[in-house]
């Protein structure tokens, strides 16, 4: 027997209510500032490393999510602040990249806390890297790959322990 109820139903306006507020004034692209293109909301893993005299400083590598995306550049959601003026952002998708990392080397453009713990650090990518940096970048390698979920990445050589 189906029974209705008018509680129910009314904590499920309220929840509506609430998500409509946050989605309603919170701003998922900020429109002002330097722009000069659109950006894309999408959560993209990513390794991020810094970049100082010609090599990745692999001290401070760490992964993240991507807040959008655009032409020129990146935001990125992490845990920690992240201090460096160049960095190398790498991307690894079975979709997008064919499963093979790709490397941007990027500068630092703004690095402010979010709250709960998060930073939000905006970079401006200046260069694809895989075509002139591949020896300085193999050490990033394996971190790129762990950007692909499990399922999708290559077995390891089982002869090569």
């Amino acid at each position: 027997m189906f029974s209705f109820s008018f509680s129910s139903r009314q904590k499920t306006v309220d929840v509506q209510r609430y998500i409509r507020r946050l989605i309603d004034l919170t701003i998922p692209n900020n429109s002002s500032g330097d722009r000069f293109e659109n950006r894309s909301n999408r959560a993209i893993p990513v390794a991020l490393c810094a970049w100082e005299n010609r090599v990745p400083i692999l001290s401070t590598s760490t992964m993240a999510v991507t807040k959008d995306i655009g032409d020129r550049g990146v935001g990125l959601i992490l845990n920690r602040p992240f201090d460096a003026g160049e960095v190398v952002v790498g991307f690894c998708s079975q979709q997008a990249t064919a499963g093979e990392p790709w490397f941007f080397l990027g500068t630092k453009r703004t690095n402010f806390e979010m709250g709960g713990g998060f930073w939000l650090l905006g970079v401006e990518l200046t260069e694809f890297m895989n075509e002139k940096w591949g020896k300085e970048l193999e050490p990033l390698v394996p971190m790129a790959m762990r950007l692909l979920p499990q399922a999708a990445r290559p077995m390891a050589d089982p002869v090569a322990v």
